[in-house]
């Protein structure tokens, strides 16, 4: 079961504009960050243990449950920053695994408080982007 204070620090860094994230899943990598100016709708459902943070150009949900583990790092030569801190958030490989898609395709539309769109699978879980072990 995840800790209380593991769901505010998540919470709390989700709309913090000092953090960062990546999200990474078979070495595509995607980036949510929150910048000054940014109208922020962030809702944590205990329902279904679901973090949601919106901006007016990006959604970031995260679901924790048990399979979840976090790796804490630090790092003293980021870039320009003298240090840093990192918190890794790993799910089991089955868990991350994506279809064999090869091509563009359109998976439905999208609408959630001020932000709707399309929803497109990028054709990028074909088996050349997957590592096999």
């Amino acid at each position: 079961m995840i800790e209380d204070s593991v769901r505010h620090l998540l919470q709390d860094a989700s709309i913090n504009k000092r953090s960062s994230w990546a999200i990474v899943r078979n070495g595509t990598v995607a980036e949510f960050s929150v910048t000054e100016g940014d109208v922020i709708h962030k809702e944590f459902n205990y329902d279904t243990d679901t973090l949601t943070v919106e901006t007016n150009r990006a959604l970031l949900e995260i679901q924790i449950n048990d399979s979840l583990t976090a790796v804490v790092a630090e790092n003293a030569n980021y870039r320009c920053s003298p240090w840093s801190q990192n918190i890794y958030l790993c799910i089991p490989k089955k868990d991350s695994e994506l279809p064999t898609r090869n091509k563009l395709t359109q998976i439905g539309e999208y609408s959630r408080n001020e932000m709707n769109g399309i929803v497109w699978d990028l054709g990028i879980g074909y088996s050349d982007f997957q590592q096999k072990l």
